[in-house]
């Protein structure tokens, strides 16, 4: 169909929007959609309270808050490309840390500079990047895209759910 549409040619940014879909589906889909699955397992294992742990929610929205009113300055100062390759960098080495925990501190520390580098590889570059290939029908590419967030949060729901209790919450 999309051949058709661009004459044998498949317009670029349909290859943008699958990017913008699988880069939400492992970041957000993670981050933010299996974060209950961890509140019982880890509030058992640093000996805290689910309440203590359910406070890093609170930390990530706070934080995007921030991060989203330094976005523009952020990037019209430096180039968005390495942004988010450092911000991705961040994120990941985040997610293998949280392994190494040993106190809620350290968890909301990494909580802290997984929500600041999320911020800054996410919804605000990846919005401005679809915004750069599509003048047309954006709200619906945005769309598309973006339910990336919610197969991912299917996806690694299930899987984590199934790896918490086969390995532990830190292997997972």
């Amino acid at each position: 169909i999309l051949k058709k549409l661009y004459k044998g040619k498949i317009f670029y940014g349909w290859y943008i929007v699958v990017a913008v879909f699988i880069i939400l589906a492992c970041s957000m889909g993670i981050f933010f959609n299996t974060a209950s699955l961890f509140l019982k397992p880890v509030s058992e294992d640093l000996g805290v309270t689910r309440s203590a742990v359910s406070a890093t929610l609170t930390i990530r929205s706070v934080i995007q808050m921030a991060v989203s009113l330094l976005a523009s300055k952020i990037f019209s100062r430096y180039n968005i490309r390495r942004v988010m390759k450092l911000s991705t960098i961040v994120l990941i080495l985040s997610f293998f840390s949280y392994s190494l925990v040993n106190s809620i501190i350290l968890y909301y520390v990494l909580t802290a500079l997984a929500s600041i580098a999320f911020s800054l590889m996410s919804i605000l570059p990846l919005t401005l990047i679809l915004n750069n290939w599509f003048n047309e029908k954006l709200g619906t590419v945005t769309g598309i895209a973006f339910m990336g967030s919610g197969v991912g949060g299917m996806v690694f729901n299930s899987l984590a759910g199934k790896w918490i209790l086969a390995y532990g919450w830190r292997t997972t």
